[in-house]
């Protein structure tokens, strides 16, 4: 068994995904090769989920089913302004 191990970079626009092993650490590419996705989670009606740059379409229609952002308001209170 191989040893593995895994980082997000969340960052408020984009994320990074690397993983690691003995051989050396590589980024996770998306099938068209892009390193950087959109820090964007989208929960269909039918509960699917979907994230990155398949869950853009859903940032604006309908705007409470998708989460983006959210990095901004880490720490604050529920009820904060």
């Amino acid at each position: 068994m191989s040893a593995f191990c895994g980082g997000i970079d969340i960052g408020i626009r984009n994320s990074v995904i690397t993983t690691y092993q003995k051989t050396g650490s590589d980024c996770v590419t998306t099938k068209q090769g892009k390193r950087i996705f959109p820090s964007v989670l989208a929960i269909k009606r039918n509960n699917e989920v979907s994230i990155g740059e398949s869950a853009v379409p859903y940032m604006l229609s309908p705007a409470h089913f998708s989460i983006q952002y959210a990095k901004r308001v880490i720490g604050y209170q529920y009820n904060s302004e």
